[in-house]
């Protein structure tokens, strides 16, 4: 019989060897922790921050129209719209805020007393282009590499911060396109807190704003209620020591 166990923890034993994306101990690690404040853009450098660095992309051209109804936003163009705000207008989206960050998770599976682990990182660069890189036991690292942009005139609210106006706004629904073959999915990014993030698929099929904002809105309803478990799977760690 085979039993799967899904972790999410912040300290892993890994043996892993991911070029200079690693601390001493070896584990791909965050140079960032983000910042929960929509007004505020920059987060707080890791303690180890000396020690890593984020995986290398070429930055790629995006496009700021996805060629249908549905525009997005560069996290840069994000950037340079709230920077030229009153500090108290600013509403920088999650996407942006995750720059310089590494996320994880783990999972065990025995099989026949034998334990075989699985991780997924995600490493997102300065331009919040995105690495997922899987590691299992045994095998080399794989990796896609996409583009990600913000899906621009949604306004999602959370309310997992007991009504603080500063932190209602830690979700966004995310346009991912993988570079080489252009494979396109919409994802909802919520922000829990600095340590944990859901990246959850909402549709990968042309849609609208507004069934897209539906959707988001219920997953968050979910998670911040009584079914958060229901999205384990899509739930990382920031990967910090």
């Amino acid at each position: 019989m085979i039993r799967k166990i899904l972790i999410i923890i912040t300290v892993s034993i890994l043996a892993l060897a991911c070029k200079s994306n690693t601390s001493s101990s070896g584990k791909p690690t965050t140079k960032n922790i983000p910042s929960v404040n929509h007004a505020v853009k920059q987060g707080t450098l890791s303690l180890n921050a000396s020690k890593t660095a984020l995986f290398s992309l070429a930055s790629q051209s995006s496009s700021s129209t996805s060629g249908d109804t549905i525009t997005t936003v560069t996290p840069a163009q994000d950037t340079s719209n709230n920077d030229s705000k009153a500090a108290d207008q600013r509403e920088y989206s999650v996407l942006t805020r995750l720059y310089n960050t590494v996320w994880f998770q783990t999972e065990e599976e025995y099989d026949h007393g034998q334990v075989e682990t699985e991780s997924t990182f995600l490493f997102f660069n300065e331009n919040s282009e995105m690495e997922e890189r899987e590691l299992e036991t045994g095998e080399p690292a794989e990796s896609d590499y996409s583009t990600v942009e913000i899906v621009d005139g949604i306004e999602l609210v959370t309310s997992q911060n007991n009504n603080d106006t500063s932190r209602d706004r830690n979700a966004c629904i995310v346009k991912n396109t993988e570079i080489g073959d252009d494979d396109t999915e919409y994802q909802l990014y919520y922000l829990k807190d600095e340590n944990t993030l859901y990246v959850i698929e909402l549709t990968e099929r042309f849609t609208s704003k507004n069934a897209l904002k539906t959707k988001a809105d219920s997953v968050i309803k979910e998670l911040e209620g009584n079914n958060a478990r229901k999205y384990n799977e899509d739930k990382y760690a920031l990967s910090t020591i």
